[in-house]
């Protein structure tokens, strides 16, 4: 519209200055206008960006946050089964040796019947970090299994290995308490 009022105030033919002048008006609003479009995209892209990066990193934390046992702190027994289904896998397809180790905290109820649960609790979170400390090469992974039960996945470790890491986890779990 400012184009035309252009064009017909100092339009006195055709094609003078007037028509000259509104034409260029108009195509100067019409890049400010692809210019500030394209500023605009350009910058909801960016924010798109940081939403779905924002998005990942809150899906890791969620994942680890269901791996993970919420009152020891190592892997639950669905991150254990998962781990185990793959190595059991992988051990199938290479023949590499796996063990594994499942472990009982011996009478453990009349342990927490007597001192309460809260030193239950407690026992529980330092077998776990005795069973996690342990479990240091890649792939093992030690994992509360049920109640009182743990479980350490061993791969690539023969019988004689996981015998010897048994008796290491006995005697320094012995030695906390």
């Amino acid at each position: 519209s400012s184009d035309l009022a252009l064009s017909g105030v100092l339009n006195a033919a055709r094609f003078d200055l007037g028509f000259y002048a509104g034409r260029i008006y108009g195509l100067i609003a019409t890049g400010c206008v692809l210019v500030m479009l394209v500023i605009e995209n350009g910058s909801l892209y960016l924010r798109l960006i940081d939403v779905h990066r924002s998005d990942r990193a809150r899906a890791v934390e969620l994942e680890q946050l269901n791996a993970a046992d919420a009152l020891t702190g190592i892997a639950n027994r669905r991150a254990f089964e998962q781990a185990l289904d793959q190595e059991w896998r992988r051990s199938l397809r290479t023949g590499m040796e796996l063990s594994l180790l499942l472990i009982d905290v011996d009478c453990f109820k009349l342990y927490n019947d007597t001192y309460g649960h809260v030193a239950g609790d407690h026992c529980l979170q330092r077998v776990a970090q005795v069973l996690a400390g342990n479990a240091r090469r890649a792939g093992e992974i030690a994992a509360r299994y049920g109640g009182e039960e743990f479980a350490v996945l061993l791969p690539l470790s023969d019988p004689g290995e996981a015998l010897r890491l048994a008796e290491r986890i006995c005697s320094e779990a012995g030695a906390a308490f």
